[in-house]
């Protein structure tokens, strides 16, 4: 049974902003969001801003659309990307040896699962 983002929202503690020690999470990160047929690449780009972390989310295929992170926390372990503006956030577990971060995205009321890779900054 799928949990709405309220009930979420009520259970779970808010997400800490990650600081220094996470800044190995800076980068590039890439993965294919598949919803029903469609497949949408997207990409997370990560900065060390200094005492916190902040960035970016791309659709590469919806013309390079790019939304804000809102924030770039740590929820009991697991990496936390939100984007407020899209109702959305993802969430998943840094595997460093794959350098991936396995986990699902979340929108509204629904979640579908989504691997983020490390890429060159460069990659289109």
């Amino acid at each position: 049974m799928k949990r709405s983002a309220q009930t979420t929202a009520a259970t779970e503690p808010p997400p800490i902003v990650l600081k220094k020690p996470d800044a190995a999470l800076a980068g590039d990160w890439q993965g294919t969001l598949e919803i029903d047929t469609v497949k949408l690449r997207v990409r997370f780009s990560i900065q060390d801003a200094g005492t916190q972390m902040k960035g970016m989310m791309t659709s590469l295929d919806q013309g390079n659309a790019k939304v804000e992170l809102s924030r770039v926390g740590d929820r009991q372990g697991a990496v936390h990307l939100a984007m407020d503006a899209m109702a959305a956030y993802f969430e998943g577990r840094w595997n460093e040896a794959k350098d991936e971060l396995k986990g699902e995205w979340h929108q509204l009321d629904k979640s579908w699962p989504l691997v983020l890779k490390r890429v060159p900054q460069d990659a289109k």
